[in-house]
């Protein structure tokens, strides 16, 4: 075997290990954003943000059913966004990164922008109403 072709597989084998730590960091993207892929969730994020709340604390800041956002917590959970203890008898959960927070809060504010724009097609000179952006988010 050359030299040259010992080169190119050690650069193949060098260039396949990239491609797969590329791929994982892909799959983990992937999997974030579809765990972050509701509106629920993101208004339970917006609810925990600042302080760690009980179950029935962020079901009643997000207007739903308690087993609904216990479903929702449980995916946020798996996924590692949020983290729960228990303090007496009920689960507290918060926000685990505050990198999560960043990234929810760069597109709340993209699409904010984006709904206060008026509409480029010309028709209409009608703006989306405006949208607060949860002072805790």
């Amino acid at each position: 075997m050359s030299a040259q072709s010992i080169s190119l597989r050690m650069l193949s084998t060098q260039h396949a290990a990239e491609d797969e730590a590329t791929d994982r960091v892909f799959i983990r993207t992937a999997e974030l954003f579809s765990a972050l892929a509701t509106p629920l969730r993101l208004r339970i994020l917006s609810a925990i943000c600042n302080q760690g709340k009980s179950v029935n604390a962020i079901v009643e800041a997000v207007d739903s059913t308690q087993p609904n956002v216990s479903q929702h917590l449980k995916m946020l959970y798996s996924a590692g966004i949020v983290a729960k203890r228990r303090v007496g008898n009920q689960m507290v959960y918060r926000v685990r990164s505050e990198d999560v927070l960043q990234l929810c809060r760069a597109a709340y504010t993209k699409i904010e922008t984006e709904l206060d724009a008026p509409k480029p097609s010309g028709r209409s000179t009608q703006w989306a109403g405006p949208i607060k952006l949860p002072s805790q988010f």
